[in-house]
């Protein structure tokens, strides 16, 4: 009979142990209120990687953060992207033009105080305009982009960005890539306040 006592209660020392963890409450990384939509805007100045072309053109983004609450996936969120590149022009080349419209994740990777780094990686597709050759004069590939970038916050949900992507477009001339990369700074707003 004293055995049987010692067992139970060794059994309900035992389980309470093991329930302490679920009634923990541990301080969250950080949380959001309200709508997790992210719209942006911005200027790009790309290297077309047409000979040694670069142009400028604007980009718009729209990112939505998904409510995963993992720690190293706190800040991933789907972005959709579409740039249109057709300003300043070679005087040579007065048809060409580059448009993408991309969709992949972006996570941010570091935050201290007003700077947030991220990383994303989207993929789409990307049509270029060029001189004619006979009746070609445009062409569509996919598009794979990785990059990264920096937000920097000046007010309540409003941040400038500083965003480099590199793009690969597969084969579009025979055997060749086109690699057009470059810079878009522009401005962020999320109608999500974020807390960390």
């Amino acid at each position: 009979m004293h055995w049987k006592s010692v067992y139970t209660q060794v059994f309900g020392a035992i389980m309470s142990i093991a329930v302490l963890p679920v009634c923990a409450q541990v301080v969250p990384h950080g949380s959001q209120s309200g709508l997790p939509l992210t719209v942006g805007v911005g200027f790009s100045d790309f290297a077309t990687d047409w000979g040694s072309t670069r142009m400028v053109g604007i980009t718009a983004t729209v990112g939505w953060r998904l409510p995963l609450h993992a720690r190293f996936l706190n800040d991933l969120e789907i972005e959709a992207e579409g740039r249109e590149l057709d300003w300043d022009k070679p005087s040579g080349l007065p048809q060409l033009r580059q448009e993408t419209g991309l969709i992949g994740f972006q996570d941010g990777f570091y935050h201290h105080r007003r700077v947030s780094l991220y990383g994303k990686f989207l993929a789409g597709t990307g049509g270029v305009y060029f001189p004619p050759s006979g009746t070609y004069s445009h062409d569509t590939r996919t598009v794979l982009a990785p990059g990264g970038g920096l937000d920097y916050r000046i007010g309540h949900g409003v941040s400038v960005r500083a965003d480099y992507e590199y793009q690969f477009w597969r084969q579009l001339f025979g055997t060749h890539d086109l690699n057009p990369n470059g810079v878009t700074v522009g401005a962020i707003y999320s109608f999500g306040s974020r807390h960390n």
